[in-house]
Protein backbone atom coordinates (compact mmCIF):
# COMPACT_ATOMS: atom_id res chain seq x y z
CA UNK A 1 0.00 0.00 0.00
CA UNK A 2 2.82 2.67 0.42
CA UNK A 3 4.48 1.95 -2.79
CA UNK A 4 1.55 2.56 -4.25
CA UNK A 5 1.02 5.61 -2.34
CA UNK A 6 4.10 6.85 -3.25
CA UNK A 7 3.60 5.78 -6.88
CA UNK A 8 0.96 7.65 -7.42
CA UNK A 9 2.89 11.09 -5.87
CA UNK A 10 5.25 10.54 -7.98
CA UNK A 11 2.48 10.40 -10.88
CA UNK A 12 1.07 13.96 -9.73
CA UNK A 13 4.53 15.37 -9.31
CA UNK A 14 5.51 14.60 -13.03
CA UNK A 15 2.25 16.62 -14.27
CA UNK A 16 2.58 18.99 -11.77
CA UNK A 17 6.31 19.57 -13.50
CA UNK A 18 4.62 19.33 -17.48
CA UNK A 19 5.52 15.86 -18.23
CA UNK A 20 3.36 13.54 -20.02
CA UNK A 21 3.48 9.89 -17.63
CA UNK A 22 2.94 6.47 -19.11
CA UNK A 23 1.15 4.04 -16.89
CA UNK A 24 2.46 0.60 -17.03
CA UNK A 25 2.32 0.94 -21.46
CA UNK A 26 -1.96 1.23 -21.11
CA UNK A 27 -1.56 4.93 -21.88
CA UNK A 28 -0.76 7.88 -21.08
CA UNK A 29 -1.54 10.95 -18.50
CA UNK A 30 -1.14 14.28 -20.14
CA UNK A 31 -2.11 17.99 -19.07
CA UNK A 32 -4.85 20.00 -21.39
CA UNK A 33 -6.66 23.40 -21.00
CA UNK A 34 -9.94 23.00 -22.50
CA UNK A 35 -11.09 26.20 -24.91
CA UNK A 36 -9.66 28.37 -26.90
CA UNK A 37 -8.16 32.13 -25.34
CA UNK A 38 -9.71 35.08 -26.29
CA UNK A 39 -8.71 38.22 -26.93
CA UNK A 40 -6.16 39.78 -29.22
CA UNK A 41 -2.90 39.51 -26.66
CA UNK A 42 -3.25 37.10 -23.90
CA UNK A 43 -1.49 36.40 -21.08
CA UNK A 44 -0.72 33.53 -19.18
CA UNK A 45 -3.72 34.47 -16.30
CA UNK A 46 -6.10 34.15 -19.39
CA UNK A 47 -5.04 30.22 -19.88
CA UNK A 48 -8.18 28.27 -19.01
CA UNK A 49 -8.07 25.35 -16.05
CA UNK A 50 -5.97 22.80 -16.46
CA UNK A 51 -6.54 19.95 -16.47
CA UNK A 52 -5.58 16.02 -17.15
CA UNK A 53 -6.51 13.69 -20.11
CA UNK A 54 -5.67 9.91 -20.65
CA UNK A 55 -4.85 8.45 -24.17
CA UNK A 56 -5.03 4.94 -24.56
CA UNK A 57 -2.45 2.68 -25.86
CA UNK A 58 -3.18 0.55 -28.55
CA UNK A 59 -2.55 -2.58 -26.73
CA UNK A 60 -5.40 -1.58 -24.27
CA UNK A 61 -7.81 -0.64 -26.90
CA UNK A 62 -7.11 -4.17 -28.36
CA UNK A 63 -7.41 -5.79 -25.73
CA UNK A 64 -11.00 -4.16 -24.48
CA UNK A 65 -12.17 -3.87 -28.14
CA UNK A 66 -12.96 -8.33 -27.49
CA UNK A 67 -15.29 -7.13 -24.71
CA UNK A 68 -18.78 -8.22 -25.06
CA UNK A 69 -21.84 -6.72 -24.00
CA UNK A 70 -24.14 -9.26 -22.16
CA UNK A 71 -27.35 -6.95 -21.40
CA UNK A 72 -28.34 -3.63 -22.27
CA UNK A 73 -30.42 -1.82 -19.41
CA UNK A 74 -32.86 0.89 -20.51
CA UNK A 75 -31.51 3.95 -18.62
CA UNK A 76 -33.75 5.20 -15.34
CA UNK A 77 -35.47 8.42 -15.72
CA UNK A 78 -37.51 8.42 -12.38
CA UNK A 79 -36.26 11.18 -10.37
CA UNK A 80 -34.49 10.03 -7.01
CA UNK A 81 -34.08 12.21 -3.87
CA UNK A 82 -31.13 11.34 -2.69
CA UNK A 83 -30.98 13.99 0.37
CA UNK A 84 -32.72 16.30 2.28
CA UNK A 85 -30.70 18.85 3.88
CA UNK A 86 -32.11 22.20 5.58
CA UNK A 87 -29.30 24.86 5.24
CA UNK A 88 -29.76 26.81 8.76
CA UNK A 89 -28.42 23.67 11.43
CA UNK A 90 -27.33 21.18 8.71
CA UNK A 91 -29.75 18.79 9.66
CA UNK A 92 -30.47 16.06 7.04
CA UNK A 93 -33.42 14.05 9.09
CA UNK A 94 -36.02 15.89 7.47
CA UNK A 95 -35.93 18.99 10.05
CA UNK A 96 -37.09 22.17 8.28
CA UNK A 97 -37.47 26.12 9.84
CA UNK A 98 -40.13 28.19 8.41
CA UNK A 99 -38.17 31.04 6.64
CA UNK A 100 -34.65 28.98 6.40
CA UNK A 101 -33.36 27.07 2.92
CA UNK A 102 -34.03 23.66 2.35
CA UNK A 103 -31.62 21.62 -0.46
CA UNK A 104 -32.04 18.70 -2.25
CA UNK A 105 -29.77 16.29 -4.26
CA UNK A 106 -30.73 13.62 -6.36
CA UNK A 107 -31.20 12.87 -9.76
CA UNK A 108 -33.45 14.58 -12.81
CA UNK A 109 -35.22 16.85 -9.59
CA UNK A 110 -35.46 19.82 -12.00
CA UNK A 111 -38.49 21.15 -12.09
CA UNK A 112 -40.47 22.36 -15.30
CA UNK A 113 -43.51 22.18 -16.81
CA UNK A 114 -46.88 24.51 -16.80
CA UNK A 115 -48.98 25.83 -14.05
CA UNK A 116 -51.45 23.66 -15.60
CA UNK A 117 -50.37 20.17 -15.09
CA UNK A 118 -49.22 21.24 -11.42
CA UNK A 119 -45.55 20.89 -11.83
CA UNK A 120 -43.55 22.07 -8.75
CA UNK A 121 -42.46 21.32 -5.03
CA UNK A 122 -45.41 20.31 -2.49
CA UNK A 123 -45.62 19.67 1.13
CA UNK A 124 -48.41 17.99 2.18
CA UNK A 125 -49.81 17.73 5.79
CA UNK A 126 -49.50 14.46 7.60
CA UNK A 127 -52.38 13.30 10.29
CA UNK A 128 -51.20 11.65 13.43
CA UNK A 129 -50.92 8.25 11.46
CA UNK A 130 -48.65 9.80 8.80
CA UNK A 131 -50.95 9.45 5.97
CA UNK A 132 -52.21 12.93 4.15
CA UNK A 133 -54.49 13.76 1.58
CA UNK A 134 -54.07 12.53 -2.15
CA UNK A 135 -55.93 15.68 -3.52
CA UNK A 136 -53.21 18.75 -4.84
CA UNK A 137 -55.66 21.24 -3.80
CA UNK A 138 -55.18 20.23 -0.34
CA UNK A 139 -50.86 20.59 -0.80
CA UNK A 140 -48.98 23.72 -0.31
CA UNK A 141 -46.46 24.80 -3.46
CA UNK A 142 -43.38 25.92 -3.17
CA UNK A 143 -43.31 29.44 -4.33
CA UNK A 144 -39.66 30.66 -3.63
CA UNK A 145 -36.86 28.23 -5.74
CA UNK A 146 -33.53 29.06 -5.97
CA UNK A 147 -31.22 26.83 -7.62
CA UNK A 148 -33.18 24.08 -10.00
CA UNK A 149 -31.15 21.73 -11.72
CA UNK A 150 -31.05 18.13 -12.72
CA UNK A 151 -29.47 17.37 -9.08
CA UNK A 152 -29.87 20.08 -7.22
CA UNK A 153 -32.89 21.95 -5.84
CA UNK A 154 -32.64 24.67 -3.13
CA UNK A 155 -35.86 26.06 -2.12
CA UNK A 156 -37.76 28.24 1.18
CA UNK A 157 -40.78 26.07 2.75
CA UNK A 158 -43.82 27.12 1.83
CA UNK A 159 -45.59 30.27 3.92
CA UNK A 160 -48.45 27.90 5.03
CA UNK A 161 -46.62 25.46 6.58
CA UNK A 162 -46.97 25.39 10.79
CA UNK A 163 -44.34 24.69 12.99
CA UNK A 164 -45.19 21.40 15.11
CA UNK A 165 -46.41 19.73 11.86
CA UNK A 166 -45.34 16.90 9.50
CA UNK A 167 -45.44 17.09 6.09
CA UNK A 168 -45.43 14.37 2.59
CA UNK A 169 -42.47 15.95 0.10
CA UNK A 170 -43.49 15.68 -3.15
CA UNK A 171 -42.15 16.65 -6.37
CA UNK A 172 -44.07 17.24 -9.53
CA UNK A 173 -41.58 17.68 -12.75
CA UNK A 174 -41.86 17.14 -16.48
CA UNK A 175 -38.32 17.76 -17.11
CA UNK A 176 -36.60 15.32 -20.06
CA UNK A 177 -33.29 15.23 -20.80
CA UNK A 178 -31.25 18.75 -21.20
CA UNK A 179 -33.88 21.15 -21.71
CA UNK A 180 -36.34 19.34 -23.25
CA UNK A 181 -39.81 19.26 -20.91
CA UNK A 182 -42.17 16.10 -21.20
CA UNK A 183 -45.71 15.45 -21.80
CA UNK A 184 -45.53 13.38 -19.00
CA UNK A 185 -45.70 14.53 -15.13
CA UNK A 186 -43.37 12.38 -12.78
CA UNK A 187 -44.68 12.84 -9.18
CA UNK A 188 -41.93 11.13 -6.64
CA UNK A 189 -42.57 11.24 -2.67
CA UNK A 190 -39.41 11.71 -0.69
CA UNK A 191 -39.60 8.56 1.63
CA UNK A 192 -38.72 10.94 4.65
CA UNK A 193 -41.36 12.97 7.20
CA UNK A 194 -40.77 16.53 6.92
CA UNK A 195 -40.36 18.19 10.52
CA UNK A 196 -41.20 22.05 10.52
CA UNK A 197 -39.72 22.89 13.86
CA UNK A 198 -39.34 26.58 16.00
CA UNK A 199 -35.82 28.23 15.58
Amino acid sequence: MHSAILFKKGIIEQLKAGYAVNIFNLGTLYLTAPGNIEGTNPGTQDIPTVSVSFSASEELLSEVATVKVAEALPEKKETEIKEFEERFHYEKDGTCYKGKEIRLTGKRLKIAGSEDTNEGIFFAEQSENGSYSKDIADWFKVTNIGTNTHCQLEFYPPQEVAEGKNYTLILRTSSGAGKRVNKTVRETIWNGTVKVKAE
